[in-house]
């Protein structure tokens, strides 16, 4: 008896997630919430631009080479940095438009918290070490030839660099697929990094493949709205974003 009690607890802990739900409600949810979006992304591309910008110039001069060499290397760091804050910063708005009504502009400094993005970096470096055997995999069974290029390849070779290059590309989607909620648990719940892989794991069993389709889905709605002079970002970068969060309350609240 408790074995079978323990079966149907299992059964009810994997959560129900309709792709097609999350997408009418994530569209809904864009009303109102443009002008933020649209802000935090002015804010990206200023920053981008203007330490692309710094950086060159810095480069270009000749007199004091240790100080303008430093400088450009702080500017091309606040380059990556600032973006990837600005970009989590949304994500937090897109989590916060799936819980609540209304948005608060003080939600865009949410992230400025640096054990918030001590995190994330130790998140992103797990990140790196868990999907590398794979992409190295997939890469070199898809480029081995421009790197052995005098390489007389079998029939039974080129069998199983395919095999190879098949199922590494299955396992990185599906490995992909798996740590889908990472930065949103991390923005959202300030959690470990590798407690929040395995909170990841655990929220998307049994749902890895319908998010691989709402992750084609994402991009198409992307590569559409850019058609018209990208116009239709206005509306599908905060659709993006709002998905993400809705894909986070259904799976992990």
């Amino acid at each position: 008896m408790k074995r079978e009690t323990n079966k149907v607890k299992k059964k009810t802990d994997v959560k129900k997630f309709c792709v097609m739900e999350t997408v009418k409600n994530s569209w809904r949810a864009v009303h109102g919430t443009k002008r933020i979006f649209l802000t935090i992304s002015a804010m990206l591309v200023v920053v981008a631009c203007s330490m692309i910008l710094l950086e060159s110039k810095m480069m270009s001069l000749d007199h004091h080479l240790m100080l303008t060499h430093s400088l450009a290397y702080v500017a091309n760091f606040l380059g990556k940095v600032i973006p990837m804050i600005l970009g989590l910063s949304m994500v937090y708005v897109g989590i916060q438009r799936s819980l609540h009504p209304h948005l608060q502009w003080h939600m865009i400094g949410y992230v400025f918290n640096l054990n918030l993005l001590w995190k994330v970096v130790c998140l992103d470096i797990l990140l790196v070490v868990i999907l590398s055997p794979v992409v190295i995999l997939f890469y070199g069974s898809l480029r081995f030839f421009d790197y052995f290029p005098n390489f007389e390849p079998s029939i039974f070779f080129e069998f199983c660099r395919f095999v190879v290059f098949i199922a590494s590309l299955i396992l990185m989607i599906y490995l992909m697929m798996r740590l889908y909620l990472t930065k949103a648990i991390v923005v959202a719940e300030k959690s470990a990094p590798w407690k929040t892989i395995q909170a990841s794991f655990q929220a998307t069993k049994s749902h890895g493949w319908k998010l691989f389709g709402l992750f084609l889905i994402n991009i198409l709605i992307i590569a559409v709205s850019s058609i018209p002079l990208g116009i239709g970002l206005i509306w599908s970068v905060p659709f993006c974003f709002i998905n993400y969060g809705f894909v986070y309350k259904k799976l992990m609240l």
